[in-house]
Parts: C-alpha cells; structure tokens; sequence
C-alpha cells in the first residue's frame, strides 16, 4: 500500500524544517507528501518550495489563494492525496522514525482501519527529547486519561470518545477508502473530532499505547493546544460565550445528519446504539446551549440547568464543575 501525508502549513516557517526532516527520515519513506499552505506570510512558502525542488517526486504542494482554516485546509489536504493510506502531519511537531513504519503495517496486516497513537508533550525550550520522554504524555492530560487500546471494546471508546476527544490529529493515518464518509466535514468541527467519531462508528478503530510522536506546545497554536491543570480548565469553562455552545450545538446536529447517511451494513457499531448515544450527547449540549442564552428567559434557562443536573448528565458527559459553571451562566 502507498501512503500519503497530508500536512496542513500556516505561518510555520520556525518549526517546520524540523518536522519535514523527521517525515523524511521514516524507516518507512512516504509516497507522497501532500502540503497545502493556508496564506502563510512568513517564509514558509519558500521553505516548501526548497523541499519540492530536492524531492520532486515526492511533495505536492498546493499554495491557498485565500484562508481556508485549519478544518478545511486539512480536508483539501486530504482530498488531494493518492496514497492508499493517509497520515496526517501539523508543521510544528516531531515524528518518531518508525512512526509511519508501525502504523502502516498495522492496517496492512489486519482489518484495521484507522490507527491512531499517543504523544509526547514539548515546548519551545526543551533541549533534549530524551527528557521529554521523561515527562507528560498526551493521554495522561485528560479529564479520566485514555488508556491505550481501549478500542478492543469500541463502543466504550465511541462512548468515551463523545464526551471528550482523546484523538490528536497528527496521529491519525487511516484507509483512503473512508474518505467516503470522512469528507466534506462539516464547518463546526475541529477535522481531528470529527474524523475521530466517524471512524469509530464506521470501522475497525486501534488506539496503539505506544508514543510515536513529540507534539509540540507553544502560544502560536491555532488549535490543539493542552490545556491539563484542572484550574486552567474550570477558568476555561467559566470564560465560554454562548457563541461557543451554539456552535457545538450545531456541531453535534451535523454529526448527527452525517452519521444518519451512513448505511447500518456500512457502520463498524451497531447504528442505533452509535444514533442514541450522539443523541443524548446532542440533547445536554442543546440544554448548555439554552443555559448560556442570552434571548431566552432566566427561567427557560433555569429548566435546562434543572434537567442537566436531574440526570447527572455533567457527570456523565462532562465535568462536575460544568454544574456549577453553567450556574453562573444564568446570572450573566
């Protein structure tokens, strides 16, 4: 099987260099590497133009006339790549050799579809990746940290997926053949969540422990960074405008309309547990949303706190704090 990268650039022309550097010296060379640069104004275009002129048979690079962000400039990354297999790339982390090697043969020799992996934590001042190694991992910053290969029960980890996404996008390679149903995503998601949900609904999902990539934290982030103190992520919650919720309630009603297109012989998960359980995902976002609405009555608002909590349901999807932030919305 042939495999694409798919990398997405911004304004990356700091770290770049070294992530194309660690994509090119892969036990496992890529086929193609597809690059499409979202406007970059900085010295990156020139940057991937060097590249392409060392390796011309390998990088395809697509210069964007106007932004697209980063959901959509990765779904065109995607559309334009050849390879049987597609790994997606950010410009600013750093892949272990053997990255595409184990991945790649993961899919090759089963019927997996998707693979996806853990990831070193690294900022700008780190000095040695031996001493990374010795520090935070990806997984271990969630709420309840995702264990390695809990997709043996796949609809556990499509459960836990909903509640929150433990699935980086630069750790994603799957099945060019799932495109399919991968593809437009939809204007409210981030491409990784999005990708991430489809593909444990509708094929065979291995969530590998092991780490097999640096991924980079720095204040340029567009999106991904880690936000893991549980303070940081109260003040998060506590800063959130009405705004956020009515796009993530949009966002789950489109996920919704994808997945209802999707034939039940197609779908890796029973259809209607993977319906129900978007369902009543889509139904304690939509009370949130209500919550934090400034056109609707205090006690509308009220009732949708009430009905939350009556069924515990910031408990089971979210955070016990969410209860005492979405509170404090009703008196904004």
């Amino acid at each position: 099987m042939d495999v694409s990268v798919a990398l997405c650039t911004y304004n990356g022309a700091q770290y770049l260099p070294a992530q194309l550097e660690t994509i090119l010296s892969q036990t496992r060379r890529p086929d193609e590497i597809v690059v499409c640069d979202d406007g970059s104004t900085d010295t990156t275009r020139e940057i991937l133009a060097r590249y392409a002129d060392r390796y011309p048979d390998l990088f395809e690079l697509v210069f964007n006339e106007r932004n697209l962000g980063v959901t959509k400039n990765f779904e065109q990354a995607i559309n334009h790549c050849t390879g049987d297999l597609i790994a997606i790339a950010d410009q600013d982390d750093l892949w272990c050799e053997t990255k595409l090697s184990i991945q790649a043969e993961t899919i090759e020799s089963s019927d997996v579809g998707f693979v996806t992996h853990d990831s070193y934590l690294f900022d700008t001042d780190a000095t040695a990746l031996a001493d990374v190694e010795k520090g935070t991992r990806l997984w271990e910053t969630r709420y309840q940290p995702h264990k390695g290969e809990a997709c043996s029960d796949q609809q556990a980890a499509f459960s836990e997926t909903v509640r929150r996404n433990f699935i980086q996008g630069a750790s994603i390679m799957f099945r060019a053949d799932l495109r399919d149903h991968f593809l437009p995503i939809p204007d409210c998601w981030q491409y990784d969540y999005f990708l991430g949900l489809v593909a444990l609904a509708t094929t065979n999902v291995y969530d590998t422990p092991d780490v097999m990539a640096y991924y980079r934290q720095h204040d340029e982030q567009h999106l991904g960074g880690v936000v893991s103190s549980p303070l940081a992520k109260f003040r998060r919650e506590w800063n959130r405008e009405f705004e956020e919720y009515s796009r993530r309630r949009k966002a789950w009603e489109q996920l919704q309309e994808r997945l209802s297109t999707i034939p039940a012989a197609e779908m890796f998960l029973p259809k209607p547990v993977v319906m129900e359980t978007v369902d009543t995902y889509r139904e304690y976002i939509s009370q949130r949303a209500a919550i934090h609405d400034p056109s609707l009555s205090r006690r509308d608002r009220l009732a949708a706190w009430v009905s939350n909590n009556r069924q515990y349901r910031h408990h089971t999807f979210g955070h016990p704090v969410y209860t005492v932030t979405d509170l404090a919305g009703l008196f904004e």
